[in-house]
């Protein structure tokens, strides 16, 4: 949720409502028409739900996204603490290789719908990284093919094709070498295209709420990782969240998040809102950002 609070008016709230299985996508399309244009749906299998997700769950979701081209796309990730990891009947290995490929399928339908998505990642960065690798790995090697030789023409032939327009990392909870390492991952898909440092756009960003990242970090150890991955982030990438179930509740968890990281930053608490307003807006802009780095 986006807000921006000034000493005489408080602007409305522009915010992302995420769905998280395949049975609320419906619930979740609804609450977003009813407050409409202040409410952006987002759509997708949230890892805690794969095993619940029906074999055809990608074509339905393909279909609800074509029917409703200003959804997003999540929130989609990989979770090493879902419940089911740990009790589901099919084991532990198999719900995360459900992760796992849902993941990587999901982040290949927004790539060719052109959505955003948000991603929630807890325990499992490692796997997240090969999945994007392996991403960028693909869209190399097609792009630099398709340099030599036109036969497919189904093939992209733009490597930014092979992501979504833009990633936000849901209240990231991964460490400073997490940062560099997506980082990166951008920069080197933008140096394959060899597009000038000046025309580069943000696709990796990083939202902290308040509630995961500062009152449910228990440990000091953590805690200060969290702080450290928080400095490690260009101030264009990062994000706040308000993280919470209700409506009610998006202007604290969102005012609350403002001020964490403005105590880690050493920013003033106007300057934050700012900045992660005008993050956030840049983030929601990206729908349907084509495959040229020059479309808009």
């Amino acid at each position: 949720a986006i807000s921006h609070h000034d000493c005489t008016n408080i602007v409305p709230l522009l915010s992302l409502t995420c769905a998280v299985a395949e049975a609320d996508w419906h619930t979740c399309l609804a609450y977003a028409s009813t407050h409409a244009p202040s409410v952006i749906p987002a759509l997708g299998v949230h890892p805690w739900y794969v095993m619940e997700a029906s074999d055809d769950c990608l074509t339905k979701l393909e279909m609800l996204l074509l029917e409703h081209p200003s959804a997003f796309v999540g929130e989609i990730g990989l979770c090493k603490c879902a419940r089911d990891v740990r009790h589901h009947s099919a084991g532990k290995q198999a719900v995360l290789q459900k992760q796992r490929d849902l993941f990587e399928q999901q982040m290949r339908l927004a790539a060719k719908l052109r959505r955003p998505v948000t991603v929630h990642c807890v325990q499992q960065m490692g796997p997240m990284m090969e999945i994007l690798r392996s991403l960028l790995d693909e869209a190399i090697a097609a792009t630099t093919n398709k340099q030599s030789s036109d036969n497919d023409s189904q093939q992209p032939s733009d490597a930014l094709s092979y992501f979504p327009p833009a990633m936000a990392f849901h209240s990231f909870t991964g460490v400073s070498e997490h940062v560099t390492r997506i980082l990166e991952l951008e920069t080197a898909l933008y140096d394959h295209m060899k597009v000038p440092t000046e025309e580069r756009r943000p696709i990796c960003y990083f939202g902290f709420s308040h509630l995961i990242n500062f009152i449910m970090c228990s440990s000091e150890k953590s805690a200060r990782k969290g702080r450290d991955a928080i400095r490690a982030i260009p101030l264009d990438r990062i994000l706040v969240e308000s993280d919470v179930p209700t409506s009610e509740d998006m202007r604290l968890g969102t005012a609350g998040s403002i001020a964490f990281i403005a105590s880690v930053r050493e920013m003033s608490l106007d300057h934050v809102a700012k900045l992660t307003a005008v993050n956030g807006l840049t983030f929601f802009r990206s729908l349907g950002r084509g495959n040229s780095v020059s479309s808009t």
